[in-house]
């Protein structure tokens, strides 16, 4: 999954759009993928945040109690990016192990609502409570 995400974003998500955007001159996307050793220090993840427009989960995690991204980064992030939760892992806190979402505390949409603003009623309707009160406060 994640490397067919960095391949879409590095095409704006369509070649079509690329290829307008590369006869206008412009088209530059840059994708960046990390790796556990970089998603684990949060002094260059904070770095790398602050200049990030969109957020892809396309994890694949070893310990699905411990989330990739926890809650305190996402203040990071610049106020219009988005997350996109690609892997959508099941909240299953009653489970041995447990196991969390890849963005703690980050909703669990459907084909009836996939998007969330910070501050929708709905954000913490399907967290379970433990993650409920660690999720970021609206923007």
């Amino acid at each position: 999954v994640g490397k067919l995400a960095v391949d879409a974003a590095t095409k704006l998500g369509s070649l079509e759009r690329f290829q307008t955007y590369l006869e206008r001159g412009e088209g530059a996307a840059v994708a960046l993928s990390v790796g556990r050793t970089i998603s684990s220090n949060p002094d260059i993840m904070e770095s790398l945040f602050r200049g990030t427009d969109i957020l892809v989960d396309a994890t694949a995690r070893h310990q699905p109690a411990k989330p990739v991204i926890p809650n305190t980064w996402l203040a990071w992030l610049p106020e219009h990016a988005v997350i996109a939760d690609l892997s959508v892992d099941p909240y299953l806190p009653g489970d041995t192990p447990p196991v969390v979402r890849g963005v703690e505390g980050i909703p669990k949409g459907d084909l009836d609502q996939y998007r969330f603003k910070p501050d929708d009623p709905n954000w913490c309707a399907t967290i379970p409570d433990g993650m409920r009160r660690r999720s970021p406060p609206a923007r």
